[in-house]
């Protein structure tokens, strides 16, 4: 896939972005780690561009721009102690 990958631009010149999503099935690999990874490709992507996080603040920012149709937010760890299951 990766060959692929890195030779798709020459069928298609105006192509800027090619993203590849891989979860091979049977590895423990749920929603959150599926979502986890998403968050990292794209926070990667965002610092690649030349910015930089100083604070989760500034993170999220970008985040919520870079990734639509999802909810990102800080969770403390206050907020998952009180949660009743």
């Amino acid at each position: 896939m990766f060959y692929v990958m890195a030779k798709v631009h020459w069928d298609y010149k105006s192509l800027q972005r090619v993203v590849w999503n891989y979860s091979e099935k049977g590895h423990g690999k749920g929603a959150p780690d599926s979502m986890g990874g998403v968050l990292k490709i794209a926070a990667d992507r965002i610092v690649a561009e030349g910015n930089d996080f100083p604070n989760i603040d500034l993170l999220i920012s970008h985040l919520q721009i870079q990734i639509s149709g999802g909810m990102i937010m800080e969770v403390h760890e206050s907020g998952i102690l009180r949660r009743n299951y």
